[in-house]
């Protein structure tokens, strides 16, 4: 099954992504949840402290936390199947539904455009170089479900001079905005599972009701 791309003139530059701006992307992506986690901590850690902390029996102990949260190793993981798949980044892949993209490789097309005709007489495998003044796409393909997507859709004017790419890095652009949407969604459900815990640790916790 093959996605048909917008006939929009608009959509079609909206869909021409600069390749330079790939890795840039996805660090800023990154880099912003690293933010956002260390917030959310630091909300968290505010939430668990209460006037009543004092009237917890100095007796209990509170066990360290020593394994890493799901969220962060989500991350962990993601970032190092940058530019390579393992297994254990597949196994996550399954978990969280993300699509596992295969490069096909770079289909060339004509009048300057991503959606003009096909000259495959220009193709390339992943590992070729696109040069700056080409058009077409690179071509990806789901693992699980065969289904193929066009991304880094080029024009002939797309890239600067020297500018070059190859499609095996459109793999990893492909997949960023899944794994975000996996890191976020499990870190909410962090939050709320620790939140509720100590809402249950403030109820355990509070002075009997005098007489």
């Amino acid at each position: 099954m093959h996605r048909s791309p917008s006939s929009s003139p608009r959509s079609q530059r909206g869909r021409c992504i600069n390749p330079v701006f790939m890795y840039l992307a996805i660090a800023l992506y990154v880099g912003c949840l690293l933010f956002w986690w260390l917030f959310l901590k630091g909300d968290a850690n505010r939430v668990r402290m209460s006037r009543w902390s004092s009237a917890i029996s100095s007796k209990t102990t509170v066990e360290p936390e020593i394994e890493s949260s799901t969220a962060d190793t989500l991350l962990r993981t993601f970032a190092r199947g940058i530019g390579a798949t393992t297994p254990e980044l597949l196994e996550l892949h399954k978990k969280h539904r993300i699509p596992d993209y295969k490069c096909v490789g770079w289909r060339h097309t004509g009048n300057c455009s991503p959606d003009g005709p096909r000259e495959s007489e220009k193709d390339l495998n992943c590992g070729g170089t696109v040069q700056a003044g080409a058009s077409g796409y690179c071509l990806l393909r789901d693992e699980a479900t065969g289904e193929e997507i066009q991304a880094m859709r080029m024009s002939c004017n797309s890239l600067r001079n020297r500018t070059t790419f190859k499609c095996s890095q459109a793999v990893d652009f492909a997949r960023v905005a899944p794994q975000v949407n996996a890191i976020i969604a499990t870190k909410k459900r962090e939050l709320q599972q620790k939140n509720e815990k100590g809402e249950m640790q403030l109820r355990g916790s509070s002075p009997p009701e005098e007489l």
